[in-house]
């Protein structure tokens, strides 16, 4: 019995091993068929060329474009190569897509399209194949994934690499675990991969499943230049694997932890082999490449939709989505009450979105937590908004915004309608939100890109009346002001520009006249009024008088315009007192600015003013504006932003009648005088701080016209005015506006005094120079 279990067991082992042969056959089969082929053929140079075997499949995003569509959804576009008919699912949370490679001849023989596609993080698999890799859509971009096979050489560890010109060419690196600390996330991981002295190295993790993700060394500006990010990880397996390195770190992550990877060489940083200075044959210079600049970021905000209200829809939302950050407190606020949502509760506008509905009509401002950018919304009834914070790329050199007036269709003098249009124009900017304010506070906004007609990057602001108005980016250093009549069309672009090639601005200031500066004409039909950039201020410097010296002869101060023989009038805004009425009562002071509603009106006398908007007393017309219980006095009224002034005087308990209309401007006559010249600042209403760029100094030399006068500051800002060409300031007078904040040094050509006089970019000051 026991020789017999004996034998069934030999027998056993002998089929077993007679079985391994027969799984090892074909293969020694085929060693001795090549070794004999060459035993036979002693003069055989070449083996024959092995076919390459598919290891696996993998993914790249091979471009992807912002803005290709309208808004409706993004377009995904994949190509398997060398495959027709291939499944391929497109995936995110609940809901998969599915479609065959193939499916879409006119982008290739093995493409596949899904369109449109929801916003939100997606993954895009071949199941069959076991390959994926993840992507982002915002409902407006083209992503481009490509699907190819990889061989069995390169997925070999000791496959020999051929040395190339990257700092890393033939040098081993070696991966290790720095830190595993955990949260602070409640959705997922957190992995943090550094490759030590490498920005923008590409960086990849799998999982067995089929799962892959790609990022880049220093895109999140807070990690550092050689770091990556990937967030959110559920728990798994993961392989990470920085590209070209030849090496991978395997690791178990736990959903509610922060770990942090690095990548090194292992001999420490990389250095040059010095070669010795007498060595006979010279040595084959060594590639140094130049490092990889940091890339820098900042955060914008943008309205990526604004739908409006649908049939039956009474309650407005807004959604918000901040790119890349769960969990962040965003605020929506409208005057007093300000309210919270957590980004990450809805899904469906995104992985990082939240949701504010049940709102009423109005302006909201919205911000997210530890972020600079406000993104103000207009909404009405029924309402839909999604806007999102994102970081975009700064690019390299110093940017700066300028804006300019591309046409205005204004007339000088108000029209009758309330008609008027200004259509904004944002170089690259889709969904960057523009606000108009006019003279009078009012406030309103618009989104680029929901004016096609204009451009891919425009907006429009519609029924305007006729007056002054600012129009800025939110969030941009730049605006315009453009006078409209109420029934003409203006068009407005902002584009930006690399700091050393920007031309020196050229101050303007808006007189009313549709577009046309202060003693000049625009050429743009459009005032033009670009404070792009705050000057480094210069020192404060005390206001002082100018020496009193001679004045040269006369014949050095002729004017030396010379007047065509039939000049064209001047025309502008002209004031007269049209009642003047004393008694026993409250002095007031009325100010009716023919044709122009809501224009700011300025009273002052001496240090003190006061400020309204006509047509707030209807009962002396609906272009007026009262003040009253003023002493008796010399005051001037100012209309601001068109350049008018008028003196008057007010008797105690008197009425003043005062009316402005754009007429012909007086001519005025020349006084002459002689003795010695001496200047002064005789009104001065800056003092506050530094800002803005709309100050305006008014020069006056009685009986002296076309005179050149020049303001410096110090040599960073020079222009010149020519004394007569601001009539309504008085005889011999001109204006300079459009100043930012600095000293400027006013200089009379050849009278010989000059006075210094300090600007804070919104005061306006009068510097006189008579004989004494």
């Amino acid at each position: 019995m026991k020789r017999l279990w004996l034998v069934s067991g030999l027998v056993f082992i002998a089929l077993l091993f007679l079985g391994r042969i027969g799984q090892i056959a074909p293969h020694a089969a085929l060693a001795w068929q090549a070794t004999d082929v060459i035993r036979r053929n002693p003069t055989a140079t070449t083996s024959p060329t092995p076919v390459p075997v598919v290891a696996g499949w993998r993914a790249q995003i091979v471009s992807n474009t912002s803005y290709a569509t309208s808004g409706n959804g993004s377009i995904v576009r994949v190509h398997v190569l060398e495959r027709v008919d291939e499944p391929i699912t497109l995936t995110r949370y609940d809901t998969t897509l599915s479609t065959f490679s193939g499916t879409k001849p006119e982008y290739g023989p093995y493409a596949a399209e899904f369109a449109p596609v929801p916003a939100g993080r997606w993954a895009v698999s071949l199941p069959g194949l076991g390959a994926s890799i993840e992507i982002e859509t915002d409902g407006y971009n083209l992503v481009v994934v490509e699907f190819a096979p990889y061989m069995a050489a390169e997925a070999t560890p000791t496959a020999q690499l051929s040395p190339t010109s990257t700092p890393f060419g033939g040098e081993p690196w070696e991966g290790r675990v720095l830190s595993v600390d955990e949260g602070p996330l409640q959705t997922g991981a957190i992995l943090h991969v550094t490759v030590r002295g490498q920005t923008g190295h590409a960086v990849q993790v799998s999982t067995l499943a089929g799962f892959v993700a790609q990022s880049t060394t220093g895109v999140k500006e807070e990690l550092g230049p050689y770091t990556a990010e990937f967030a959110p990880l559920t728990a798994d397996r993961y392989t990470i694997a920085p590209a070209g390195l030849n090496t991978s770190i395997v690791l178990d992550l736990d959903r509610y932890t922060t770990v942090v990877v690095e990548f090194r060489p292992v001999s420490g940083w990389p250095r040059p082999t010095a070669t010795p200075t007498n060595s006979p044959v010279p040595s084959t210079p060594t590639f140094t490449p130049s490092p990889t600049p940091t890339l820098a970021m900042q955060w914008v905000g943008a309205v990526l939709r604004h739908d409006r209200p649908s049939s039956g829809k009474v309650f407005t939302s807004i959604a918000v989505r901040v790119n890349g950050l769960p969990d962040l407190t965003v605020t929506l606020t409208s005057g007093d009450t300000a309210i919270t949502c957590l980004t990450g509760e809805k899904p469906e506008y995104g992985d990082y979105a939240c949701e504010f509905g049940g709102l009423s009509s109005g302006t909201y401002y919205i911000t997210a937590r530890g972020l600079t950018p406000v993104v103000p919304v207009m909404v009405g009834q029924g309402d839909f908004v999604l806007t999102e914070f994102r970081q975009e790329p700064v690019p390299p050199g110093q940017i700066i915004w300028q804006g300019r007036v591309v046409r205005n269709s204004s007339q000088p003098w108000p029209g009758t309608g309330v008609s008027s249009a200004i259509a904004v124009w944002v170089e690259g900017r889709r969904g960057q939100v523009v606000s108009l304010r006019s003279s009078g506070g009012w406030e309103a906004f618009c989104d680029t890109g929901t004016k096609p007609e204009y451009g891919d990057y425009a907006c429009e602001f519609g029924g305007l009346w006729p007056g002054v108005y600012t129009v800025s980016p939110v969030d941009i250093s730049a605006e315009v002001q453009v006078y409209m009549d109420g029934v003409g069309f203006a068009e407005i672009a902002f584009e930006p520009v690399l700091e050393n090639a920007s031309p020196t601005p050229i101050p303007t200031r808006l007189i009313g006249a549709g577009a046309s500066p202060a003693g000049t004409r625009s050429t743009d039909e459009g005032a033009i009024l670009t404070p792009t950039r705050t000057q480094t201020p210069t020192p404060v410097a005390r206001v002082v008088t100018a020496t009193s010296s001679r004045p040269r002869p006369a014949a050095t101060i002729t004017p030396t315009l010379t007047l065509t023989p039939t000049p064209t009038p001047a025309l502008g805004w002209v004031g007269r007192v049209v009642q003047d009425d004393s008694g026993i009562g409250v002095g007031t002071i009325v100010v009716r600015v023919l044709g122009v509603k809501d224009q700011p009106v300025i009273l002052r006398s001496g240090p003190w003013s006061i400020r309204g908007l006509t047509g707030s007393k209807p009962e002396y017309g609906e272009h007026a504006v009262e003040f009253g219980g003023l002493n008796g006095g010399d005051f001037d009224v100012e209309l601001e932003g068109l350049g008018a002034v008028l003196p008057v005087h007010l008797q105690s308990g008197g009425f003043l009648l005062v009316e402005f209309r754009y007429d012909v401007l007086p001519t005025p006559t020349p006084t002459p005088r002689s003795g010695i010249w001496v200047g002064a600042v005789t009104s001065n209403t800056s003092g506050g701080a530094w800002s803005g760029a709309w100050s305006t100094v008014i020069v006056k030399i009685p009986g002296v016209d076309g005179l050149p006068v020049t303001l410096d500051s110090n040599g960073g800002f020079i222009t010149t005015c020519i004394t007569g060409t601001k009539p309504e300031h008085g005889p011999g007078a001109c204006e300079v506006g459009g100043l930012w904040p600095a000293t400027y040094r006013v200089i009379p050509e050849g009278l010989g005094p000059s006075v210094d006089v300090r600007l804070d970019g919104l005061g306006s000051a009068t510097v006189e120079f008579w004989i004494q």
